[in-house]
């Protein structure tokens, strides 16, 4: 997770719509891959299924995944 979060800015803003709260800045951020990374099995992936960036600014983009879990996708974090 940290190497995850090295590729974020250290002014990041981070938005994970399953929180209600936005987590601003590189260590914010870390700080919850580590405990969302605690709290889940070893077997679960986050996959990628699609990367779009916003209004033409490289530094913006949203990113859409879903967590999977020994190859089978989890039905409440897939977006249909």
């Amino acid at each position: 997770m940290t190497a995850a979060a090295n590729l974020f800015s250290n002014d990041c803003v981070y938005e994970d719509t399953l929180y209600p709260n936005v987590f601003i800045g590189r260590d914010n951020l870390k700080q919850h891959l580590l405990n969302v990374a605690s709290a889940v099995p070893p077997t679960f992936e986050f996959i990628i299924d699609n990367i779009s960036p916003s209004n033409g600014k490289p530094s913006v983009i949203g990113v859409q995944w879903h967590v999977e879990s020994n190859g089978a996708a989890l039905p409440f974090t897939r977006v249909k």
